[in-house]
């Protein structure tokens, strides 16, 4: 199976949870920040499969195509911590839980790349698999999914800084308002 190609799923955010997560029915959310900051463009949705718990949120520098600042949770307070910590150490993979960094990876080269050895890297990419399987991710490859989410050439939904983007029907679907 193909994790990076996505599909529709169908939720509607009413009441009180309006414009918020349901981790309890798998639906986070998600931003994409551009790399400029948000003053540059700012999408932000809704992402279901990805099956984090309620209190854990990543956030990425790694986001192919655009390379913008990728963050998925459902706390939007910790969203922004993550996000905040990505940027603040130059680029680079924060993972959030119960309020706390789990999970710090720098990728200083670009906010893309380490210059640190390739074994090093690649531990490093394992641990990060396994914390977020501890947390309730089934992908088998969370990050390889988490960075293609953005990625404007694979069907069918995306993630932009207009917010969610439908590859087929060429437009913006939806965007949340901050």
């Amino acid at each position: 199976m193909n994790h990076t190609v996505t599909g529709v799923y169908q939720w509607s955010p009413t009441g009180e949870n309006d414009g918020k997560a349901e981790p309890a029915k798998d639906v986070l959310k998600i931003a994409m920040i551009h790399r400029e900051g948000p003053g540059s463009g700012m999408g932000i949705g809704f992402v279901h499969g990805f099956g984090l718990d309620g209190e854990t949120q990543i956030a990425s520098s790694v986001a192919h195509e655009t390379h913008n600042l990728l963050v998925v949770g459902s706390d939007e307070e910790q969203m922004a911590q993550a996000a905040n910590e990505v940027v603040a150490m130059g680029g680079g993979i924060v993972v959030r839980s119960h309020g706390e960094t789990v999970y710090r990876f720098p990728l200083t080269v670009g906010g893309m790349m380490s210059p640190l050895p390739m074994e090093e890297v690649g531990r490093a990419l394992i641990d990060l698999r396994d914390i977020l399987h501890e947390k309730g991710c089934p992908l088998p490859d969370p990050l390889w999914t988490f960075g293609f989410l953005s990625f404007t050439s694979i069907l069918r939904l995306r993630i932009t800084i207009s917010g969610i983007y439908d590859v087929q029907g060429g437009e913006v679907l939806y965007n949340a308002k901050v």
